[in-house]
């Protein structure tokens, strides 16, 4: 690829968006927004990184987490009007939205072999708040769920017992009849987690990334991946992921939310059915502001009792 001029508002726009992070790590962020804009302007033939082709390369390159940031960079008057206008919104206005993901055909997702009121759904809600947007938003697909039939399990990690994994690799060695070590409410989890046909995942993203209980639940699952216990969990089973934040962009952290569904591939889950939400402002995440998007909780009620049709 050709070698390309860079003029000063180029890198003075790099410069800005480098000190988002500490020393340490700029060097390998400086390569990725380079590369992504030597693209862009590879691909408008233009011999010239300008500072709107640098601007757009660090879009390309950084998660879509960092928009704040960057538009904080980019224009300072235009970031500080929005968020103005953010903190001024009266209750009514607060933009609450849950979107239902795409669902391409096809793929390997398992399928529904059981009648719905023979299905088994396995539900594990990490948010902290018992009673919160995210605890209703899963609610409401487990209405749908429910309203054919299925059985469902439900589990509030916020309300067990749970300790930390301790990395004693114990789970490798030994054909524990409690899976792990430590016998707490995980026991209870393995088991119906081996038993569900389906699993669905509920959590909130705080500080941009999963809730810590969501990490968590995922370190204590590593013993069904042990080749002790594996074979337990050997068949596909259906996925679904429930997800809200407070940023009010619908796509901001769709990277954490990827990232969970290829934690749960690596326990035989295949996620079928996303719904997110976003947009928690004013008296943040306040309880019950989630149902002022009435369409959106009736696409997830749809959604829920699609998770588990068979046709």
């Amino acid at each position: 690829m050709n070698e390309f001029s860079w003029d000063k508002e180029a890198e003075d726009t790099l410069s800005k968006i480098l000190n988002i992070w500490p020393a340490i790590i700029r060097k390998s962020w400086k390569e990725k927004i380079s590369n992504s804009a030597r693209l862009i302007a590879y691909d408008e033939k233009s011999p010239k990184i300008t500072g709107d082709i640098l601007y757009r390369g660090a879009v390309n390159a950084l998660p879509k987490s960092y928009e704040p940031l960057l538009l904080r960079i980019k224009n300072p008057e235009e970031f500080a009007r929005k968020k103005e206008a953010q903190e001024k919104l009266s209750e009514k206005e607060w933009l609450i939205e849950i979107k239902r993901w795409d669902r391409p055909d096809g793929g390997n997702e398992p399928k529904p072999i059981k009648k719905p009121s023979e299905q088994n759904v396995l539900a594990i809600m990490t948010s902290p708040r018992i009673g919160g947007n995210t605890d209703i938003l899963m609610e409401k697909f487990l209405d749908g769920v429910r309203s054919k039939g299925a059985k469902v399990e439900k589990f509030n990690l916020q309300k067990m017992n749970i300790s930390g994994c301790l990395g004693c690799m114990k789970c490798t060695e030994v054909d524990l009849p409690e899976i792990c070590v430590l016998k707490d409410g995980m026991s209870e989890v393995y088991r119906k987690f081996i038993e569900a046909d389906s699993v669905v995942l509920g959590f909130p993203v705080y500080t941009g990334r999963e809730c810590a209980l969501t990490a968590m639940f995922f370190d204590r699952m590593h013993p069904l991946r042990a080749p002790i216990h594996f074979p337990k969990i050997s068949t596909l089973k259906r996925g679904a992921l429930i997800g809200t934040w407070g940023w009010p962009s619908n796509d901001s952290y769709n990277h954490i939310i990827e990232f969970q569904v290829m934690l749960l591939k690596l326990f035989n889950v295949i996620t079928s059915e996303i719904i997110t939400a976003c947009g928690f402002w004013g008296e943040y995440y306040k309880k019950g502001i989630i149902e002022r998007d009435k369409k959106g909780l009736e696409e997830t009620l749809r959604a829920g009792a699609s998770f588990v049709q068979t046709d």
